[in-house]
C-alpha cells in the first residue's frame, strides 16, 4: 500500500508539471532523467539483492556486512557520476541540457540508502521504511507543484527531484540505527567488497540490458527529433509505466508459493506456474484494452490538450504491458527453479535486440517508430533462446500460450468498446465491456474456483511456514 501511495502520487505530481510547463520543458526534464538512468545502474550494481542474501545467511555479521555494501555503493557512485560527465561531453547535446545532467547526476551519489529497506524486509518491520517514503514523497510533490505552478526554471524542478532523496537516506539511516540497533562498524573488509562486487556482476549486466530497453528509446528520439517529440512520448510512457509495480506486488506474494510448489513435486510445480501465468494475463489485458481504446480521452484527462499527440503512441506502448506483467512471472518461475544463470544470456539478446529496432524504427517513423520498437523489445525477444534451452522451454511456452487462452474474452471486451457510446454512455459502455469480460473467462473456464481455492491454500501454508521459520530464527 505504501509502494501504491507513493506511485500514485508521484504519477499526479509529474501530470501536473507537465501540464504546467508544456511538452517541450518536460521533453528536457525526460531527456536528463533518461541519461542518468542509463548510468544509476553503475552506482546499483545489483549491490543490494546480494547485501540482503548475506545478512539473511550471517545475520551476526550484518554491521560489518552493512559498511562495507555502503563503501562498495559509495566508490560505484562516483565511478558513475563521473562516467556521466565524461560521455556528456562527447554528446551533441546544448549546454542547457548538459548542465541540467551534470546537476541531477549528484543524486546518484546516495545510492546507498537502497541498502536500508532490505534490513528492515529481512526484520519483518518495512513498516520503519514504508513511512520516510509517503513523508519524502509527500515533501517532493508539495516542492514540484508549487515550482510548476509558479512557472520555476526546469533547473529547480531537476534539483527538487534529484536532491529529495538526500533526505530519504538520512531518514532510513536513522530508522534504521533506532530500530534495528544496527552499528556503524569502521572496518573495510577487502574481501567482502569483493564479494559483493564479484557476486553482484551477472545482476549489473542484466540490468544494463533493462536498462537499455527502457530508456533508450528516450534518448534515440531526443536525439533524431526534438524536445518537444520527447515530451509527448514521455508523457505516453509515464501513463504506461504507472501499472508497472502491480507485478512486483503480485509476484512478491506469489513467489513463496511458486518456491514450495517447487519443493514438492515438478507436477505440481507447473500446475501453479500455469494457474499464476494466466491469473497475470486476467489481470493485465482489461487494462491494455482500455489504454488502446481510451487512450485520447485518458491524455487529455491527465496531461490536457497539449499533449493530445500522446494518444498514438500510448495506444501501441498500451500492449507492451502484458510483456511486463508475464515478464515478472516469468522470471520468479525461472529463479524458483535455481536456473537463475540464464537471466543473463536472455537480457543481452534482449538488449541487442531493443537497440536494433531503436536505430531502425526511430529515424524512420518518430514517436511511433519509437512506441513499435519498445513495444517489440517488452514482447519478450530476449527468451525466445529458451525455447532452445530443455531446462527453461516449459516455462517460456505457458508464457505465450497464456496469452491465447484470454483471446476470446479480450475479443468480445474489445468489441464493446469499439461500438462504445460517446458522453454519459461512455462510463456505461465500459461497465459492460469489463462484465463481457468477466463473463468470457467465466464460459471459456479460463480459470476455475478450485485452482484459485488451491493458490489460496499454498499460500497460506507458505505463510504459516514463514512465520514459524520467523519465529525459530528469533
Amino acid at each position: 500500500m505504501g509502494k501504491l501511495s507513493c506511485n500514485i502520487l508521484s504519477f499526479l505530481t509529474i501530470m501536473y508539471v507537465a501540464r504546467c510547463i508544456g511538452a517541450e520543458n518536460y521533453g528536457k526534464i525526460s531527456i536528463v532523467f533518461a541519461y542518468i538512468y542509463i548510468f544509476q545502474s553503475v552506482a546499483q550494481f545489483g549491490i543490494d539483492t546480494v547485501f540482503v542474501r548475506e545478512v539473511s545467511r550471517d545475520p551476526e555479521q550484518q554491521d560489518a556486512w552493512f559498511f562495507n555494501a555502503i563503501c562498495c555503493k559509495l566508490l560505484l557512485a562516483m565511478v558513475a557520476i563521473a562516467l556521466s560527465w565524461i560521455v556528456i561531453q562527447f554528446m551533441d547535446y546544448p549546454e542547457e541540457i548538459k548542465k541540467l545532467i551534470i546537476l541531477a547526476s549528484f543524486s546518484m551519489f546516495f545510492s546507498f540508502h537502497t541498502l536500508i529497506p532490505g534490513i528492515f524486509q529481512i526484520k519483518l518491520k518495512t513498516l520503519n521504511y514504508v513511512v520516510p517514503d509517503l513523508v519524502i514523497q509527500l515533501i517532493t510533490s508539495s516542492l514540484l507543484f508549487i515550482s510548476a505552478r509558479n512557472n520555476y526554471p526546469i533547473s529547480v524542478i531537476i534539483s527538487i527531484q534529484a536532491f529529495c532523496v538526500m533526505p530519504l537516506a538520512i531518514g532510513y539511516g536513522l530508522a534504521v540505527v533506532r530500530v534495528v540497533q544496527l552499528r556503524f562498524i569502521y572496518m573495510i573488509c577487502i574481501d567482502k567488497m569483493l564479494q559483493l562486487l564479484r557476486e553482484a556482476l551477472p545482476l549489473f549486466i542484466s540490468a544494463i540490458g533493462v536498462t537499455v530497453a527502457m530508456r533508450l528509446d528516450q534518448i534515440f528520439l531526443y536525439n533524431i527529433a526534438s524536445s518537444q517529440s520527447l515530451g509527448i512520448y514521455a508523457a505516453a510512457v509515464k501513463i504506461v509505466e504507472m501499472p508497472n509495480f502491480v507485478p512486483g506486488q503480485i509476484m512478491s506474494v506469489m513467489f513463496p508459493v511458486l518456491s514450495a510448489a517447487f519443493v514438492s513435486s515438478q507436477q505440481e510445480f507447473d500446475r501453479v506456474s500455469w494457474i499464476t501465468y494466466r491469473v497475470m494475463s486476467m489481470t493485465v489485458v482489461p487494462v491494455i484494452i482500455l489504454i488502446f481504446f481510451l487512450s485520447g480521452e485518458i491524455v487529455a484527462m491527465f496531461y490536457g490538450p497539449a499533449f493530445s499527440a500522446a494518444s498514438g503512441p500510448l495506444s501501441i506502448l498500451a500492449f507492451s504491458l502484458i510483456f511486463v506483467f508475464l515478464g515478472s512471472v516469468h522470471s520468479s518461475i525461472i529463479l524458483a527453479s535455481g536456473l537463475s544463470r540464464y537471466f543473463l544470456l536472455f537480457t543481452i539478446i534482449g538488449g541487442i535486440s531493443s537497440i536494433a529496432f531503436y536505430a531502425i524504427l526511430i529515424p524512420v517513423f518518430g514517436i511511433t517508430g519509437a512506441a513499435f520498437a519498445s513495444t517489440i523489445s517488452y514482447s519478450g525477444l530476449g527468451m525466445l533462446p529458451a525455447f532452445l534451452l530443455i531446462q527453461t522451454r516449459k516455462a517460456t511456452f505457458l508464457y505465450y500460450k497464456s496469452i491465447f487462452v484470454v483471446l476470446p474474452a479480450s475479443a468480445a471486451m474489445s468489441l464493446v468498446l469499439y461500438f462504445r457510446g460517446e458522453g454519459k454512455y461512455a462510463i456505461a459502455s465500459i461497465l459492460i465491456a469489463l462484465a463481457v469480460y468477466c463473463f468470457m473467462l467465466f464460459l471459456t473456464k479460463t480459470i476455475s474456483s478450485s485452482e484459485i481455492d488451491k493458490l489460496v491454500q499454498l499460500f497460506k501454508e507458505c505463510r504459516n511456514n514463514n512465520s514459524k521459520g520467523s519465529i525459530n530464527r528469533g
